[in-house]
């Protein structure tokens, strides 16, 4: 009897095992992250609360992700270069808290957001399983959820344009400014970068009509939103998204000039500049947003002049690189910006101070020092060099195309980030799309199929 119930027991771990490291579970465990985060934050709002409910949605994903991660690295039969760097980014983030300048930070918190240990490992987890979903039909699915996600969150940033709100945003967005689901214009800035790379990659590189339609009108609304933010990171990742599509479409062309589908996705592209420009031309229409814009487009020169420039964010980068050489080990601490600006002989009682260095890769170098940094921008670098290679080399053609809409994605944002906070219900997103664009290969399936042929 011991024996038959050992038996039962070990083939309920194997079961339970075989389902916590299989696709389909990983699919909805990051497809219901995506959805829960803006839902959540939405039905919060309308009971009046701002930002707690994804707040604690990123918990629970964070938590549950370090079983889920654990499981993964322990019984996967299948490895994968990222496995490496979910280690590390782990092992930084774990130095970087013990080592923390002050850690009474989590445990009494503070008046405004702060960057947590659960968050992080989120991101990390949501990373480590995105890389997992290797099904075509699957991450399909993921990016048309994406395009859900903006309309969703269009229903509430559009109406804020014209200053119909749930709530006031806590963190200083004007009367007409987008903010939609989350506490800032920069914010939402930021994720409005990630729906206008998925808009406008589907419009240009999709073939069917029918989704070709619900891209350029999602991509107007997209860039409509993204210009009312009066976020100039959400402007610089919008153009940078138009910038590396020009250039990729006309390098591929050049590669491939007995191809006509480039030619195609060249007039797409042209349709998509207009489609952009319109998103623009309706944002300078709308009366109250129009003063703010034209303040914006000029701010920029008069702030150079002036020696700063975004806001400020010159002075704050100061405050966190001058804190790098005295805590270049392991950095200051998660959410411990605040001290690179107390401890510097040059600041003084009542001046500035933030919790984020609004560049998020200062913001990794200052928390969790030199090798983290290192460390993260390795990750990125090879990231980036696996998706362009697909692109480039890949037979796959439905594979070339998802790569290259979630590259666009992540160069957008990438580049926004210069400029914006690490902050959790919009950076899970990145993380995601960064497993997207290099996924571990079923086997059996038609690019593992390439990928053996060019191995013999």
């Amino acid at each position: 009897m011991m024996r038959s119930g050992s038996g039962q027991l070990t083939e309920l771990v194997k079961k339970t095992v075989s389902c916590l490291t299989g696709e389909r579970f990983m699919m909805g465990y990051v497809l219901s992250c995506m959805i829960l985060v803006p839902l959540t934050e939405l039905i919060f709002q309308l009971m009046g609360f701002m930002f707690f409910g994804s707040a604690y949605v990123i918990t629970i994903y964070g938590v549950i992700g370090v079983f889920i991660g654990f499981i993964n690295l322990y019984y996967s039969k299948e490895r994968h270069w990222s496995d490496f760097f979910f280690i590390t980014l782990n092992i930084f983030l774990v130095f970087s808290l013990i080592f923390s300048c002050d850690l009474t930070i989590f445990i009494e918190g503070t008046p405004d957001f702060i960057e947590r240990p659960e968050y992080i490992i989120a991101y990390y987890c949501l990373m480590l399983v995105s890389f997992r979903i290797s099904s075509v039909r699957n991450r399909k699915i993921l990016l048309g959820c994406i395009v859900g996600i903006s309309l969703f969150q269009a229903c509430v940033a559009v109406p804020q344009t014209f200053g119909y709100k749930i709530l006031e945003a806590p963190y200083g967005a004007t009367s007409y400014e987008v903010y939609g689901l989350t506490q800032n214009d920069c914010f939402y800035g930021g994720l409005s970068t990630l729906f206008v790379g998925c808009c406008s990659g589907i419009f240009i590189l999709c073939e069917k009509k029918l989704y070709r339609l619900i891209a350029v009108v999602s991509l107007l609304i997209a860039v409509y939103c993204s210009v009312n933010t009066m976020a100039r990171l959400a402007w610089v990742g919008d153009i940078s998204i138009l910038l590396f599509f020009v250039i990729s479409i006309l390098i591929m062309r050049k590669r491939n000039p007995l191809d006509s589908k480039y030619n195609s996705y060249l007039n797409r592209y042209i349709l998509t500049i207009i489609t952009c420009l319109a998103g623009v031309l309706l944002a300078i229409l709308n009366p109250n947003e129009r003063p703010l814009l034209y303040d914006r487009f000029f701010r920029t020169s008069r702030e150079l002049s002036e020696g700063d420039f975004g806001n400020g964010r010159g002075n704050i980068w100061y405050y966190c690189l001058s804190s790098v050489p005295d805590h270049w080990l392991t950095g200051i601490g998660l959410s411990n910006i605040p001290q690179c600006f107390t401890e510097n002989p040059n600041w003084h009682e009542g001046d500035y101070i933030t919790n984020f260095a609004h560049n998020i890769y200062i913001h990794i170098l200052a928390t969790q020092g030199v090798f983290a940094f290192i460390n993260y921008m390795v990750f990125l670098v090879i990231s980036t060099v696996k998706a362009v290679r697909k692109i480039l080399f890949t037979d796959d053609k439905t594979e070339q195309i998802l790569t290259w809409i979630f590259l666009a994605m992540f160069t957008g944002y990438a580049v926004s980030a210069f400029f914006n906070c690490r902050i959790c219900y919009v950076e899970m997103y990145f993380y995601i799309i960064i497993g997207l664009m290099d996924p571990i290969i079923a086997p059996g399936s038609k690019t593992a199929d390439i990928r053996k042929a060019e191995v013999k």
